[in-house]
């Protein structure tokens, strides 16, 4: 396993396709010219891309949520205890949070580089 992303080639989705129209039709007159069927967009394409931050490798943003957790105050978790928010419980704040088992893996891989101390929400960064 290598974790590194790379570019696959599909079909973009149907809120992708409208998006690419640009302003031809709804600004000025004008015609897109689409190369596949009106069947093909219906039945075979998505609706919407699926979300960045399920897809991608989260090691870049897991180091970024962390570096930027430290300055955040902290946080009432329960009516006697406050402390700041993991990486992990921010990562799940999010509109459309990745995977919890997507989150491990980075912290893993993150291990494995040295980019963290350990594999505890409490590690801190190299």
């Amino acid at each position: 396993r290598r974790h590194m992303s790379c570019l696959v080639t599909t079909w973009v989705s149907q809120a992708s396709a409208k998006q690419r129209i640009g302003r031809t039709g709804r600004v000025f007159e004008g015609v897109a010219i689409r190369l596949f069927t009106k069947q093909f967009y219906d039945n075979y394409m998505e609706e919407f891309d699926p979300p960045e931050m399920q897809t991608a490798p989260l090691e870049k943003l897991y180091v970024n949520v962390k570096h930027l957790s430290g300055k955040l105050p902290e946080y009432q978790i329960t009516p006697t205890e406050k402390r700041k928010r993991t990486p992990k419980e921010l990562l799940q704040l999010t509109a459309q949070p990745p995977e919890l088992s997507a989150i491990d893996s980075s912290i893993e891989v993150l291990d494995q580089l040295g980019a963290i101390t350990n594999r505890s929400e409490n590690a801190e960064l190299t």
